[in-house]
């Protein structure tokens, strides 16, 4: 449904002559990739593409997942921290 919803923007990036691609075939095409090899090649690009400057909105988020504490086992809940950068239009952490 994302890719449907953007086809026209994804197209900039790629070749969809026959549509959006399956579920099956983003699968396999991520089944295919050096782990170790895209981690590197992501980093370094929002490296590249992220650079904050004074003034910029930074958005922080914290939540704690519903139903993530369980008073009984002594376990505290699970918090969830999102950081936006607007301008970069990128969640840095």
């Amino acid at each position: 449904m994302f890719g449907q919803a953007k086809q026209a923007w994804l197209s900039s990036f790629l070749d969809l002559k026959h549509g959006i691609p399956s579920h099956n075939t983003i699968g396999r095409v991520f089944r295919a990739l050096n782990a170790e090899e895209f981690q590197s090649s992501f980093v370094e690009w929002t490296q590249a593409i992220c650079e904050l400057s004074a003034g910029t909105v930074v958005s922080i988020d914290g939540k704690q997942l519903r139903r993530s504490k369980d008073g009984n086992l002594g376990r505290d809940g699970i918090y969830m921290v999102s950081v936006w950068a607007v301008e970069n239009e990128l969640v840095l952490a």
